[in-house]
């Protein structure tokens, strides 16, 4: 697993998610990035740090049963990068069917803060 890093502004921890997740997608891995809040990933989806990633997806609790299917389904193909919040974290199953995926290591999971439980951390990393 990458070290833990810490960002000491907003910009510093946005830019650091997204090179994190250039190089993942480049590697023709998934990426599964978690804020902590709603709030803080709309926050990252307006910035201008979200759209220098390419196969994008927001996974939010505002999206139709219907969207947020396909983009669960979709989250673990190579090459994907999907943004959403620790509440898809848990309980949210999110399967590869992907031999390529599998070939290039997997789902990469980017947790975008500090779980207050052990056992949130252990759920969100699957």
């Amino acid at each position: 697993a990458d070290p833990i890093t810490i960002a000491q502004t907003r910009v510093e921890h946005f830019v650091a998610i997204t090179e994190q997740v250039k190089a993942m997608v480049a590697k023709k891995r998934a990426v599964i990035v978690l804020f902590q809040t709603a709030e803080l990933l709309r926050e990252y989806e307006q910035s201008p740090y979200l759209r220098q990633v390419l196969n994008r997806n927001i996974l939010s609790e505002d999206k139709s049963h219907e969207d947020k299917d396909f983009i669960i389904k979709k989250a673990a193909t190579a090459g994907q990068a999907t943004f959403t919040t620790a509440v898809f974290g848990r309980g949210t199953d999110f399967m590869c069917n992907d031999q390529r995926l599998l070939e290039a290591g997997g789902v990469h999971i980017i947790q975008a803060f500090f779980s207050l439980e052990s056992s949130e951390e252990v759920q969100i990393m699957g």
